[in-house]
């Protein structure tokens, strides 16, 4: 599917995690969004089981989202992979109408496209930035929960991010076990609560 269009709506992702029969957690559910978030008013993520955080989303793919207003995240794990292969464009690494990146390559050749458009708002559970995933204009307000400045809290691998301004109540910025992590803010910086440790 070249766009998923939400029609002018605002979206809910529910990623619900997987039980046994018996009504236990047997393991983590999870989505991957290859496709562009296109004509949206605002999304949100949620984990579908109440007082759970193991549901996971992943956006991924070559195409930017370009859906309006903020997203939210209330209790799931979000990972952010959107790429281009700079190595798959011409030799400006500029692509044009009809070329196809490749999408597996996520070496240092590696083009990252939005997959956060606008403002972003952590309320519980996780997000896992793999590197210039969000709008530079975009702001960024944590209540609970932890925003990792790599692909995985276990990558090993460094993300440079830049946003407008960041607010938090609580929660955290942490770079994982991720080396060599940038993270720029280039507006305001209000922490009532929760700690950076990059």
């Amino acid at each position: 599917v070249p766009a998923l269009d939400l029609n002018g709506q605002e979206g809910i992702i529910l990623a619900n995690t997987r039980m046994n029969p018996g009504g236990t957690v047997q393991s983590n559910g999870g989505l991957e969004i290859t496709s562009a978030i296109t004509n949206a008013k605002g999304l949100t993520i949620a984990d579908g089981l109440a007082g759970y955080t193991g549901g996971f989303v992943v956006f991924s793919g070559t195409s930017a989202n370009t859906y309006s207003g903020t997203t939210t995240v209330n209790g799931a794990i979000l990972r952010l992979n959107k790429r281009i292969s700079a190595s798959s464009g011409n030799k400006d690494g500029t692509f044009h109408s009809g070329e196809n990146p490749n999408p597996e390559d996520t070496g240092e050749d590696a083009l990252n496209v939005a997959a956060i458009p606008g403002d972003l708002v952590l309320n519980l559970g996780a997000i896992y930035d793999s590197g210039n995933q969000i709008a530079n204009n975009a702001n960024l307000i944590i209540h609970s929960g932890t925003f990792f400045l790599n692909g995985s809290n276990n990558s090993g691998s460094a993300s440079n991010e830049t946003i407008k301004s960041l607010t938090m109540t609580g929660g955290g910025v942490s770079s994982g076990s991720g080396n060599g992590n940038t993270f720029n803010v280039n507006g305001n910086l209000d922490l009532s609560g929760g700690s950076i440790s990059l």
